[in-house]
């Protein structure tokens, strides 16, 4: 079977776990550590557990192509440069839409309340549980497996697909924009740097930024009085952002090129651009997420 066929099939089994955890009361487990340790336990069986039962019924050799490589030091200010994008596109987008508060890139239904309660936890447990293991979950299924899934198809169409399933994985339509955009800068991430090391580090980072400093830098940014003001500040730090990121990314591909790296050759596979992208998105499993998340969306979980 084509990837276009068996990726969004361990999609749609991601979002039919999350939808049944919905039914989960971790908060009934008593101690603060319970919460924690069963909230951890439940992303991993989620993510995890299915993740690996694919990569498994992959031909010998598939997980050298995960991309689970270190990145240099000197790709580290590549990262923070999209981690900045990041954090201020999540501002802009929500001065402009007037929903100020800030949420994690994915909470499972089962673990809102735990997470609301994050500022009388352990700092420790908060940082595992709601930064830690959701960036090395969601990155291990939505950059590592599906971008080197759809790899075949082109980048552009791998970046577009995968960021397309990762918005529905909150079954929002309010939260889409902001995810779809964060997953086409983490499959930028993943590709410059080629390591899902890059992505996993920026989505760790975005989520410690919602966790302890978003709502501190809103209260300060929701001045009625400077509105505009502040709105069009905003855009220029996005768009200075955006800048750097293009230029840092040139600067990436001229080293590999001064340094003779050879291309993977599953990137330069059946390199049909945007042309596979139909083909993608028209697979009946894909369909099927989109169908889901309508439906979830719609009926609330």
């Amino acid at each position: 079977m084509t990837p276009a066929l068996t990726a969004p099939i361990l999609v749609l089994v991601v979002y039919i776990l999350i939808a049944a955890s919905g039914g989960l009361d971790l908060l009934s487990l008593g101690s603060e550590e319970s919460v924690y340790l069963s909230t951890i336990a439940v992303r991993l069986l989620v993510f995890i557990v299915p993740g690996i039962f694919y990569v498994k019924l992959k031909e010998s050799g598939y997980t050298l192509r995960l991309g689970f490589s270190p990145i240099g030091i000197g790709k580290i200010g590549f990262c923070l440069t999209v981690l900045g994008a990041l954090i201020s596109f999540s501002l802009l987008i929500r001065m402009f839409t007037g929903h100020m508060e800030a949420s994690l890139p994915v909470i499972m239904p089962g673990l809102e309340e735990a997470a609301a309660s994050v500022g009388d936890a352990n700092f420790l447990y908060i940082l595992v549980s709601f930064a830690i293991v959701p960036a090395v979950c969601e990155e291990f299924i939505f950059r590592a497996i599906l971008l080197t899934e759809y790899s075949e198809y082109g980048c552009p169409t791998a970046v577009i697909t995968s960021a397309a399933l990762y918005g529905m994985l909150a079954f929002s339509p309010a939260d889409f924009p902001l995810l779809f955009v964060m997953g086409i800068l983490l499959g930028m991430a993943f590709y410059t740097t080629r390591s899902v090391t890059a992505p996993l580090l920026i989505h760790f980072g975005y989520s410690a930024w919602v966790l302890f400093l978003d709502e501190k830098v809103m209260s300060l940014l929701n001045q009625p009085t400077n509105a505009i003001f502040l709105r069009f500040f905003v855009c220029l730090i996005f768009l200075g952002f955006m800048i750097t990121l293009l230029g840092t990314s040139e600067s990436i591909y001229y080293i590999y090129g001064t340094q003779s790296l050879a291309t993977p050759s599953y990137y330069k596979e059946n390199r049909k651009k945007f042309t596979g992208l139909f083909s993608v998105i028209t697979s009946p499993a894909f369909l099927v997420c989109v169908l889901i998340f309508f439906i979830i969306s719609m009926i609330g979980i």
